[in-house]
């Protein structure tokens, strides 16, 4: 597929576009809009949630909405062996404690669920020796980091004299 081509006047009203979190009084446009255009429809978003809007010239050009896990969803649990007694005891947000971060987190959130010979996906934040070896030693499942940023110099060295013309698509 052909890369479609902006004009310059394109480019230019694209750099002018700005992404921000709606404010509390926008809340009730910003559910109305979706529920209008959506090309889905659009139901109320439930638990946690995030909302934005993208304005070019203070004028709304695109919405965009992030939402919690949702409570059920079979496939998933039977994609990890969890029984409603187990969803209902692990599934809600996780909050972070103070004095920890994310990275040690993923371990704890997966130490229970039973993931061998399954593909764990992570961002950036958790391209870390130990992760792998967690998932990898003691979990028996693969992974795959979905970025390596520049602080991780020698495997991102590594990965960009890998054949990369010679992948799949």
């Amino acid at each position: 597929m052909d890369t479609p081509t902006l004009t310059p006047n394109q480019q230019s009203a694209l750099r002018h576009i700005q992404v921000r979190p709606i404010l509390p009084t926008e809340r009730e446009r910003w559910n109305t809009l979706m529920q209008e255009h959506h090309y889905r429809g659009f139901r109320t978003m439930a638990g946690r949630t995030l909302r934005y809007v993208a304005t070019l010239d203070d004028r709304w050009v695109a919405l965009l909405g992030w939402q919690a896990a949702a409570y059920q969803c079979q496939a998933r649990e039977q994609w990890i062996g969890w029984s409603w007694v187990l969803r209902r005891q692990r599934l809600h947000l996780k909050e972070i404690a103070q004095k920890t971060n994310e990275i040690p987190e993923l371990r704890n959130l997966l130490k229970d669920i039973d993931i061998q010979g399954k593909v764990v996906t992570a961002d950036a934040l958790h391209t870390q020796r130990e992760t792998a070896r967690f998932l990898v030693e003691d979990k028996k499942a693969e992974y795959l980091f979905t970025a390596v940023k520049g602080n991780q110099r020698k495997l991102r060295n590594r990965l960009i004299c890998l054949p990369w013309e010679d992948s799949p698509p």
